[in-house]
């Protein structure tokens, strides 16, 4: 069974245990700005719905708002239809019982997802020098704007706006930049809200 996912520098993360060490932060530039929002319907970059977050948020919570969804980078996009889908594909494998004992017994049991998730955000958060689990206020902060950039992106890029229909979108029309445009803008961000990374980014 193989767990390592290959970067386009030649890093191999282990998927079961990332560590600190191996983000590598030009792969996270140029893997968000080559990966696209709502699972490829849209060409707007992973990278530029970072910066547009961390732009929106308040100074305190900038630094972590522009890494909210750097695990991406090596896990992939994962959309929230997609993930509530699993939740509900998982307990359906069970009989209505079982079912229901589990989510009685284990009201916090996690996708196998979301347990690589939080493992490659501690990981990142560490090589970044940022506190992890990221503090609640900071979370909260993060939460509201990124889903009122959703409600944006969707409705400048998307048939109709997804997302909380009580979510109000910002007045300003959000268009795609390019692959090339969005990772020099998220590496420049990067600099600017963490400074200890500019040597590597630079490199």
């Amino acid at each position: 069974m193989n767990t390592l996912v290959l970067t386009v520098h030649g890093r191999k993360i282990d998927l079961l245990a990332p560590r600190p060490e191996d983000i590598y932060w030009p792969d996270v530039c140029f893997s968000l700005a080559n990966i696209n929002r709502f699972t490829g319907h849209t060409t707007i970059p992973v990278a530029q719905h970072s910066v547009i977050v961390c732009d929106l948020v308040a100074d305190f919570a900038k630094p972590h708002a522009l890494i909210h969804d750097a695990k991406e980078y090596i896990k992939g996009d994962d959309s929230t239809p997609k993930q509530e889908a699993e939740e509900i594909a998982f307990f359906e494998q069970f009989p209505p019982a079982i079912r229901d004992m589990l989510k009685k017994s284990f009201p916090n049991l996690k996708m196998g997802r979301e347990i690589i998730e939080e493992r490659v955000d501690a990981a990142i958060h560490a090589a970044a020098g940022l506190e992890w689990p990221v503090p609640p206020k900071i979370a909260a902060e993060i939460k509201r704007f990124d889903l009122v950039s959703l409600a944006t992106e969707s409705r400048d890029n998307l048939p109709e706006q997804v997302g909380d229909p009580s979510i109000q979108p910002i007045t300003l029309t959000i268009k795609p930049m390019s692959a090339t445009d969005a990772q020099h803008l998220f590496a420049n961000r990067l600099q600017v809200m963490l400074p200890t990374l500019n040597d590597v980014l630079a490199a």
